[in-house]
C-alpha cells in the first residue's frame, strides 16, 4: 500500500479527530516514513476532494475528515 492510501485510511479511521501530527505519529508507529511530505500529501487529498479540513478558532490545529469520494477511493483501492 502506498503512503497516500495509508494516510487516507488513517483519516477515515479517525474521521475528524486527528490533526497532521496524530497522522504523522501513526505513520511512524507503522514504520511508514512520510519524509517531511505529509502536509503536501494531505493538501493533495484536500485538493482532490478526498478529505476536508476542519478548522475553527477552538482547534489548535486543523483536523481532517474523509469525504464520500474518499470512501469510494478506499473501497476501490483494496
Amino acid at each position: 500500500m502506498d503512503i497516500r492510501n495509508s494516510v487516507l485510511k488513517l483519516i477515515a479511521a479517525n474521521d475528524g479527530k486527528w490533526s497532521w501530527y496524530q497522522i504523522e505519529r501513526a505513520l511512524s508507529a507503522r514504520n511508514i516514513n512520510s519524509e517531511g511530505r505529509l502536509m503536501s500529501l494531505i493538501l493533495s487529498l484536500v485538493s482532490d476532494e478526498l478529505v476536508v479540513e476542519l478548522s475553527s478558532s477552538e482547534l489548535p490545529q486543523p483536523k481532517y475528515a474523509i469525504t464520500d469520494k474518499g470512501r469510494v477511493v478506499l473501497t476501490t483501492a483494496d
